[in-house]
C-alpha cells in the first residue's frame, strides 16, 4: 500500500513540474513575438459557391513577411468533393490582425453552405529572428 502511495505521488510530481514548464512556454510564444494564425469559425460563400472566403487571424512581429494558404475540403456526397486551395502573401502590422484568403472552387462541384474541414499553412520570415512555420485546422461552416 505505501509502494502505491509513493508512486501515485511521484507521478502528480511529474504531471506538476510539467504543466509548470509547459504553461510559460505557451505564455512566452504568444507574448514573444512568435506568428500564430487561427481559421475563423465561418466562410463567406459567393460566386454561387466557387469562391469560398475564409478568415484567418493573424499574429507576427511588425514587417515579418507572410505567405499563408488556406485550404477548403467539402463532401457533397457519396463521391462528389469540393477541394481547393487559396493563396496570400501579406506584411505583418504587429499584434494581431484579420485577413481574407478567397479559395477558388470548381463550377462543377461548388463549395454548399454547411460543414467543411479547412486548414491554413502560414510560412513567416524576417531577417531578424528567422524563419517560422505554422498552421491551423479545423471545422469551419460556410454561409452564403
Amino acid at each position: 500500500m505505501h509502494l502505491k502511495k509513493a508512486y501515485v505521488g511521484a507521478g502528480i510530481l511529474a504531471l506538476g513540474t510539467a504543466l509548470a514548464f509547459a504553461v510559460p512556454a505557451t505564455a512566452s510564444a504568444q507574448a514573444g513575438g512568435d506568428p500564430t494564425i487561427r481559421i475563423a469559425k465561418q466562410a463567406k460563400l459567393s460566386d454561387g459557391g466557387v469562391t469560398d472566403t475564409v478568415t484567418l487571424s493573424l499574429a507576427c512581429p511588425a514587417g515579418m513577411q507572410a505567405h499563408l494558404s488556406t485550404t477548403v475540403t467539402q463532401k457533397l456526397g457519396t463521391f462528389e468533393v469540393a477541394f481547393d486551395t487559396g493563396t496570400l502573401d501579406v506584411v505583418c502590422q504587429g499584434g494581431t490582425q484579420k485577413v481574407q484568403i478567397p479559395v477558388a472552387g470548381n463550377p462543377l462541384a461548388p463549395y454548399r453552405p454547411g460543414t467543411a474541414d479547412a486548414t491554413a499553412h502560414g510560412e513567416f520570415y524576417d531577417s531578424s529572428v528567422g524563419y517560422f512555420i505554422v498552421n491551423d485546422q479545423r471545422l469551419i461552416t460556410n454561409v452564403a
